[in-house]
């Protein structure tokens, strides 16, 4: 978000809300509670990739490498990675495959640890976290007027003045949850 590069999704769009999250880095407005519950949960990934690089670092490390370097290093190398991100006329399938030499050491890994299994467990972490969010807030239940919001990095008050209603929802710098006012 500091950065304005972050895109935020909205539900439902509001004139006032999208244009200062477009500000923010761009917005994505969604229709309706299913779509924004789906985007919901691939936030749910994100310590998963932190995860991930600290369990590379650790393995590194367990093989004689220094924790500074081997943490430095893998910082490097999934931040160049990162970059390639921007390029948005190529699909992650594509960017996967460029970044790939055939029967080299990323198809190796690739194909032997993210393997059909692998990715139906990843498909059904998030289906089962899907079905939570959709039992949180049913479909179509408007939120109570004059309902609080919690954000992200703290407590935003009148949000609903902001807005005009209580309704519009967003992940990357304003998660609404019903609360009540205190």
């Amino acid at each position: 978000m500091r950065e304005r590069r972050s895109v935020t999704v909205t539900c439902p769009s509001h004139p006032v809300v999208d244009s200062l999250f477009e500000q923010l880095g761009g917005v994505l407005p969604v229709a309706d509670e299913g779509a924004f519950n789906v985007f919901s949960a691939l936030t749910g990934t994100l310590t998963a990739h932190y995860t991930y690089l600290a369990t590379l670092t650790s393995w590194a490390t367990a093989h004689g490498i220094a924790s500074e370097a081997a943490d430095r290093y893998v910082r490097g190398l999934f931040q160049n990675v990162g970059r390639s991100l921007g390029d948005e006329t190529r699909p992650l399938h594509q960017l996967a495959a460029d970044h790939e030499t055939p029967k080299g050491n990323n198809e190796r890994i690739r194909t032997t640890w993210f393997d059909a299994a692998n990715t139906a467990a990843l498909a059904k972490a998030l289906d089962d976290l899907l079905a939570d969010l959709k039992q949180e807030r049913p479909a179509g239940r408007a939120s109570r007027p004059g309902a609080a919001t919690t954000a992200r990095y703290g407590r935003v008050d009148r949000w609903n003045e902001l807005t005009g209603g209580p309704e519009t929802r967003s992940h990357t710098l304003i998660r609404t949850r019903n609360t009540p006012k205190r």
